[in-house]
């Protein structure tokens, strides 16, 4: 789960219970949860309560500054005692968006260190249309995506159409959501899904969070702490489905490559899927949301007995 903190009047409170909070990750929003009149105060202020080294209770910490050209954002907030672990970045069109951020950014990080960008892909047509490049620009750790700013800028009205009793997204926004998941995947990092907007409906945000786990998403952005327990429900691992991944390890490892579990054939497809059933669970239902390491790649201390690593290491 990733929870957006609005970088408001009342920003040390909401730190506050964000941070205590069962979030895997905070997101301190610069962008549309701000006034324009504003913004040079919260920028202030998000930039003092970093100094004040905050304990962070072991949370990632994002900021979401306000687009590739931000570079008051990204002064205010890198440099800081402490300094987020990565920096999400709205209406990114393109490679060329992230290589300019890329120049934006390496003057003022620390030594050392490798600041991360979470871009949020579909708020554009131009970005829509270029997820792929977008998935494999500089510094990318994750990526996600959202509906409104596109729908916004198309004049696409309807989110939402039923279908076979249940409320899903139109066509268009779900291709969005499909081709963000596949770019993901193709670049080797994280797949995000986007906000369920009703906060005050936990059953719809768990559903919408379930379809997530479903397609292969890796976590969801939150927009109250009230769509924390729902989403962590939806990407909590079952013993029953643990139980099953682990008959799957034993039944293709025994058996070469192949083999059978309730009557069914299993083989490298399943053992992958299982594996990462496996290491989902052992991670607490969903692996971290967000991080600075390295794009693709993975610190020794990940490297554990039978983890398939998809992605070539760099």
């Amino acid at each position: 789960s990733v929870l957006f903190v609005p970088a408001s009047d009342r920003m040390d409170r909401f730190l506050g219970k964000a941070l205590a909070s069962e979030a895997d990750s905070v997101v301190i929003d610069l962008e549309d949860s701000v006034a324009p009149k504003d913004k040079p105060a919260a920028r202030d202020a998000v930039a003092a309560w970093l100094d004040t080294s905050p304990d962070l209770h072991g949370k990632e910490l994002l900021v979401r500054v306000n687009g590739v050209g931000a570079a008051d954002d990204v002064a205010a907030v890198l440099g800081r005692k402490t300094a987020p672990h990565g920096l999400m970045v709205p209406k990114v069109e393109g490679a060329a968006c992230l290589e300019a951020f890329d120049a934006l950014v390496t003057p003022l990080e620390a030594a050392g260190t490798a600041v991360g960008v979470v871009a949020i892909a579909t708020e554009t047509a131009k970005g829509a249309l270029n997820l792929p490049a977008i998935a494999a620009g500089p510094r990318v750790v994750a990526v996600t995506w959202g509906a409104e700013d596109l729908g916004a800028e198309i004049g696409h009205t309807q989110k939402y159409v039923e279908a076979d009793g249940r409320r899903r997204y139109h066509p268009l926004f779900e291709h969005c959501r499909v081709q963000c998941l596949l770019a993901a995947r193709a670049a080797g990092v994280q797949a995000l899904d986007g906000v369920y907007a009703d906060v005050r409906d936990a059953a719809g945000c768990r559903a919408e969070a379930a379809d997530a786990v479903a397609y292969g998403y890796d976590g969801k952005l939150a927009l109250h702490p009230a769509q924390l327990d729902p989403i962590h429900a939806a990407f909590s691992v079952s013993p029953a489905a643990v139980a099953k991944a682990e008959k799957i390890v034993k039944a293709v490892e025994a058996g070469g490559g192949v083999g059978e579990v309730d009557g069914q054939m299993v083989d490298r497809p399943h053992l992958v899927s299982a594996r990462r059933i496996l290491a989902r669970a052992a991670a607490g239902g969903a692996p971290s949301a967000v991080s600075a390491r390295p794009v693709r790649g993975k610190y020794l201390e990940d490297l554990t007995e039978g983890l398939v690593i998809e992605h070539a290491l760099t």
